[in-house]
């Protein structure tokens, strides 16, 4: 009786240890291949990440210059929005290693004993589900394409974070730049009133003429109030992206590069989009794993196999062990339903490649044109409209040295050459916000040759 009482305990033991002895979990973050795909489609000079010691030196030092390639690096190794997407990842992971490990295996036992304890009567037996043990080299495929395409898919949010960053450092870099000349519109605009006040006192202009110089006065210093609204503003969004956590004293380069010397066509940039767009990359890879869990839901709908050991022993006799098997009856859930929703997710999958394939076509060729009508608005300027003010204003100051034209024509012609410097200073932010926007269009970085001048 006593042995049978320590076989008993040995064979519970060696359940208890299959039960709990099956898999571990593997430990880790990192992912190589999302910053694989990340950097490609960056500068290939790119730094990722920017050290945490530069970063914290930026918001302690007075006048640190953050260049854009920097201010990218530092969003991408600081910004808790862009860390979030990288956790996503490694959510996706163990979801994935959770949906590739076998069931557990089921023990069960009964101990049953007759009325004034005539006698008693133990069954104990360890099943495992074997279709699913025969299934995991498929599930594994499986798992793995949902990681890749999660995979892609975050990669690709990555980057649009990255414009979101460009974008914000260009409209800081403009709003700057406005400011300054701004700061100059108010200058010639106070020697304006300071003149007409002393004209005023002599004589030589009435008050209406008065009025009219001091209300230009006080429109630019209401713009000037604005200009330095939009500056801080613009800066503390990109204090943001870059999740500083103080208003330091960093500044952004001062001017814009010029413009690229080559000129993408159309359709090299529809040839670039197509081939390296990872939305679209996820959206196919989706499709492809969609299609290979098809024979994955059949199997577990239709074949159910258990198989198993067990032992029976009953009091005063011998016991005895053996095999178990268990098979389920498809006799109501023959996999239809699992197969048709398949079925329909495909269908769903496959126009959701054609739609993303279409708005990518879209977003070049809309992006395209816009960057082309700033780029000639841009050279436009460069060429016809700055040299042509500032030929007025030196002719401005020709005919007044000769007091052919009162001062007042000549500050005149001064405001009109600074309007024209912040309208060409717009043009060309905008000419590099829309370069950023097309490269997000097109899924990377495009290469930038030896550039124009500005």
């Amino acid at each position: 009786m006593q042995h049978r009482r320590m076989r008993k305990i040995a064979f519970l033991w060696i359940s208890v240890m299959l039960l709990t002895g099956c898999v571990t979990l593997p430990r880790g973050y990192g992912d190589a291949e999302l910053e694989s795909s990340i950097r490609e489609r960056l500068k290939d000079d790119f730094k990722i990440p920017v050290e945490e010691t530069r970063v914290e030196a930026i918001q302690v030092t007075i006048d640190t210059l953050v260049t854009l390639d920097e201010a990218v690096g530092i969003a991408l190794s600081n910004n808790p929005s862009i860390r979030a997407f990288y956790a996503e990842l490694s959510i996706a992971k163990a979801e994935a290693v959770g949906a590739t490990l076998p069931d557990n295996p089921v023990l069960r036992g009964e101990f049953l004993a007759t009325s004034g304890n005539a006698g008693e009567k133990t069954t104990i037996a360890v099943n495992q589900n074997v279709v699913d043990l025969l299934l995991m080299p498929l599930k594994k495929r499986v798992a793995k394409g949902r990681i890749d395409q999660r995979r892609l898919y975050i990669a690709h949010k990555i980057l649009d974070a990255v414009v979101e960053v460009k974008t914000s450092y260009l409209g800081y870099q403009r709003d700057l730049q406005i400011l300054e000349l701004h700061r100059s519109v108010v200058a010639t605009a106070e020697a304006e009133a300071e003149l007409s006040k002393r004209q005023f006192g002599e004589g030589n202009i009435n008050a209406l003429d008065l009025a009219r110089h001091q209300d230009v006065l006080h429109d630019a210093k209401l713009e000037l109030i604005r200009a330095e609204a939009e500056v801080r503003h613009s800066k503390e969004l990109v204090r943001r992206l870059l999740s500083f956590d103080t208003d330091g004293d960093w500044t952004v380069e001062k001017d814009f590069p010029g413009l690229p010397s080559r000129v993408w066509t159309a359709e090299e940039l529809l040839v670039l989009g197509h081939g390296q767009r990872l939305d679209l990359a996820a959206a196919e890879k989706r499709v492809e794993v969609l299609k290979s869990e098809v024979p994955l839901a059949r199997f577990n709908a239709v074949i159910d196999v258990e198989a198993g050991i067990g032992r029976e022993e009953e009091s005063d006799q011998l016991g005895t062990t053996g095999p178990e098997i268990g098979i389920a009856l498809p006799l109501f859930d023959r996999g239809q339903a699992d197969a048709s929703r398949l079925r329909f997710e495909i269908v769903q999958a496959e126009n959701q490649v054609e739609a993303i394939f279409r708005d990518i076509e879209r977003e070049i060729l809309t992006t395209h044109s816009q960057l082309q009508t700033e780029r000639e608005s841009t050279e436009y300027y460069r060429q016809v409209i700055l040299p042509m003010k500032r030929n007025v204003l030196e002719a401005a100051q020709a005919h007044y040295n000769f007091m052919l034209i009162g001062v007042y024509d000549l500050l005149q012609a001064k405001k009109d050459q600074i309007f024209a410097q912040q309208r060409h200073i717009e043009t060309l932010a905008e000419y590099w916000i829309r370069y950023a926007e097309l490269e997000q269009a097109v899924g990377g970085a495009l290469p930038v040759d030896n550039a124009t001048q500005h």
